[in-house]
């Protein structure tokens, strides 16, 4: 039986992380991954229809947002107080896996915005949520 070869991550020499403020017009999709995702993909088994899409998309497509990247930091943050060592691993996992495999898409100005015009009149628990939707709408 033939196996396949899990891609948990896009290897470092696929893509180097690089912060985008816009993407290029193009006609290929793009797909932006919410923190839950890049999280999944680090658990010693991750779930099978996550590890299968995520395998099913070219590197250079997956993208993830600032904000992503503070909500990993600030659970190495936690867990720095309880585990330094722990901490350690999963700061070299996020220096080499996620800001190595992905590029990073910035909150700016103009995702601010929409961020405002998303959470107005919204509950104060979407702020996070919000954001990622925003950075999404900017970059169409």
């Amino acid at each position: 039986m033939h196996r396949r070869h899990v891609r948990k991550y896009p290897c470092p020499q696929e893509s180097k992380s690089t912060v985008v403020r816009h993407l290029p017009s193009s006609s290929q999709a793009v797909y932006l991954l919410d923190t839950n995702i890049v999280s999944e993909l680090r658990r010693p088994r991750p779930h099978p229809s996550v590890v299968n899409w995520i395998n099913d998309i070219p590197a250079e497509q997956l993208l993830v947002s600032a904000l992503t990247i503070g909500e990993i930091q600030a659970g190495i943050e936690i867990t720095r107080g309880q585990d330094p060592a722990k901490a350690r691993e999963l700061e070299s996992w996020l220096d080499q896996r996620v800001l190595g495999g992905y590029d990073v898409l910035a909150l700016d100005a103009v995702v601010f915005r929409e961020w405002a015009r998303l959470m107005h009149r919204r509950s104060a628990t979407l702020i996070r949520d919000a954001m990622i939707a925003a950075v999404a709408v900017t970059q169409r």
